[in-house]
């Protein structure tokens, strides 16, 4: 369930691909404010069951596939948001569960300031980062999500990408222009 290529520094996992879906959905407006409450509501706990949010609002409408929702759950429990799993991506920056909702949240904030209908957001996990950061920036046209964290070590896993997703990568590899290659759903 990784979801990044060794090759390059971004990529598009299940939260990131569901939150673009919902923000251009039918209903986006009605299902974008009910995540948010969702969100809002773990707060006095601090975010515990962040995951569980998800699933409910994010990935089961948008997979309509309770079985992959739960793996994303699972997923997201072992390696983002328990602290005390020996597997968890970033121990030295846990807890973030508080910083991934109140990230989240405040995309969906600005995402709902359009009108009649929601900004599309764009999200993106950015790797390589040297902190884990949750970033939002508003133009009229998108509200883009940058989750940036450390690269995280073990396996490496195809990414997932919509459709309407593609990235590249130009730096100092012999100054050229990198496309990640399209892997499907």
């Amino acid at each position: 369930m990784q979801k990044y290529h060794v090759q390059f520094p971004f990529a598009k996992g299940p939260i990131t691909y569901c939150l673009d879906q919902i923000s251009v959905g039918p209903n986006a407006r009605q299902a974008m404010e009910r995540l948010k409450k969702a969100i809002e509501g773990l707060e006095g706990i601090g975010y515990h069951g962040l995951e569980k949010a998800f699933e409910i609002h994010l990935t089961q409408p948008v997979y309509a596939d309770a079985t992959r929702s739960s793996r994303v759950t699972a997923y997201l429990t072992k390696h983002w948001f328990d602290a005390s799993s020996p597997d968890a991506y970033f121990p030295e920056f846990q807890p973030i569960a508080e910083i991934y909702a109140t990230g989240v949240i405040k995309a969906l904030e600005e995402s709902l300031k359009g009108k009649p209908d929601p900004i599309p957001i764009d999200a993106w996990w950015i790797l390589d980062y040297p902190d884990v950061e949750l970033m939002t920036l508003v133009s009229p046209r998108q509200v883009t999500l940058v989750i940036a964290t450390p690269r995280p070590a073990g396996p490496v896993s195809s990414a997932l990408w919509g459709e309407d997703a593609a990235a590249w990568a130009t730096g100092r590899f012999g100054i050229q222009t990198r496309r990640l290659p399209y892997r499907g759903k």
